[in-house]
């Protein structure tokens, strides 16, 4: 991946203001009204004159859902900042050149200008909400049949991904996880499971699956001051069935932008 050009601070800076543009409200979230808004004025500036309203519609509700499944990470209709930094350098990691994002980036930015499309005031977080807030994103992977011992990458499907809370206080830390999961066992309860290292397993928290297989995980777990965001990316995280204890799923967990 060719960073040379420009520091990873100053694309990371492009994408907040072009994040900025979407964010109409200024609220720090892109709701799917806003992302039309834009889309809509961007591809109406690349087409014709005369452009079909119908077919205008139908392109603007194509990029909106292809832009919901690639950032919508948790799954609620809604991208905030650490999701839209997290999908633009998830292309830079699959191969993107930063250069050529940041030229579309900037493309696309002028069309808005020219349209009165003004970017929302930054939300400049405190320096205890940068201290003390930080957010991570759960890959769950079934685990992997392994038909010979020299397979030793233990993963097998996505299963699905969840968004992770981290934060601290003077009392503790609190880690909430939160997200749709489908495809498990129907009726069934499950637990995510945590473990550190030289510590005993925590569970995070329980819930339950519906008639289709398919689950509104929303779970929270108080642990001491000291589990940082570092230690859970480092521990063992698992899906387990509540029943049985078999391990449904292997949980990967990275830290997002701050």
């Amino acid at each position: 991946i060719n960073l040379s050009a420009m520091s990873q601070s100053a694309f990371e800076a492009a994408v907040e203001d072009f994040f900025r543009y979407f964010d109409r409200n200024g609220d720090g979230l892109v709701t799917i009204a806003e992302a039309k808004e834009v889309l809509r004025v961007a591809l109406m500036a690349e087409g014709d004159v005369k452009l079909d309203k119908k077919k205008l519609e139908a392109d603007v509700d194509k990029q909106v859902k292809g832009l919901l499944a690639k950032a919508d990470f948790d799954h609620d209709k809604k991208i905030s900042l650490n999701e839209f930094q997290t999908y633009y350098s998830t292309m830079v990691k699959q191969g993107m050149e930063p250069e050529v994002l940041l030229l579309d980036i900037q493309k696309v930015s002028k069309i808005l200008k020219q349209h009165n499309i003004r970017k929302s005031p930054r939300s400049t977080p405190t320096k205890a909400q940068k201290d003390c807030e930080s957010a991570g994103l759960c890959i769950l992977r079934q685990p992997k049949l392994r038909k010979n011992s020299g397979d030793k990458s233990g993963e097998g499907p996505a299963l699905g991904r969840l968004m992770l809370r981290h934060s601290t206080t003077l009392k503790g830390a609190t880690v909430s996880i939160k997200g749709n999961l489908k495809g498990l066992a129907v009726t069934s309860n499950f637990e995510l499971q945590c473990e550190f290292k030289e510590q005993k397993k925590s569970i995070i928290g329980e819930f339950e699956t519906d008639n289709n297989g398919t689950a509104l995980v929303d779970v929270k777990a108080d642990f001491s001051s000291g589990v940082q965001m570092k230690h859970l990316c480092g521990s063992s995280m698992k899906l387990v069935d509540a029943k049985t204890g078999k391990i449904v799923a292997n949980v990967q967990v990275l830290e997002l932008h701050k």
